[in-house]
């Protein structure tokens, strides 16, 4: 067992109890300029994740479309109440007086942790041992923000795939 810390500096133990959520951003064709949001702010059940909290260990993005987008990922430890300034399409635009404070961290992709094994028309990034630790909000949820940091074309729904990997603690 580890230990892991929360932002109000509990102390809390990880156990060997992990939780996967996929996530498929739907939408039908789009184009997205850099900063813009991809889905809207997305909320992660993390199933039986209480008080103790949870460990962001790994994210998975599968891109059926080839575009290797970078992407930030920026995660909140509860609602956010510009939701509609972090619409799908819109530009990524944070209420910082009530939403700064519920930012638990980032995670980016870059455009090189990308692999491609199926003739280059589906890409996989992977990023391991993330460790960003996030107590969700009353509901068990774990809201995110995915930003297409170039721009680019999505031709079809459904192309875009977001695995998360949880430990709980």
């Amino acid at each position: 067992m580890s230990e892991f810390v929360l932002k109000d500096g509990a102390r809390r133990q990880v156990v060997a109890t992990g939780v996967k959520v996929v996530k498929v951003l739907t939408g039908g064709a789009k184009t997205y300029s850099a900063g813009d949001s991809i889905g809207g702010v997305q909320e992660l059940e993390v199933g039986g994740a209480n008080a103790a909290g949870v460990l962001l260990q790994s994210i998975s993005v599968i891109d059926a479309e080839n575009h290797r987008s970078s992407l930030g990922l920026v995660f909140f430890d509860n609602t956010v109440s510009g939701n509609t300034d972090i619409a799908d399409g819109n530009a990524f635009d944070l209420s910082v007086g009530d939403d700064l404070g519920k930012v638990v961290g980032v995670v980016k992709i870059d455009t090189n942790d990308y692999v491609s094994y199926d003739s280059d028309e589906l890409v996989v990034a992977t990023k391991t041992g993330i460790g960003l630790v996030m107590a969700p909000a009353s509901d068990k949820a774990i809201r995110v923000a995915i930003i297409d940091e170039v721009g680019h074309e999505r031709t079809a729904a459904n192309t875009l795939q977001i695995d998360f990997g949880f430990l709980q603690g």
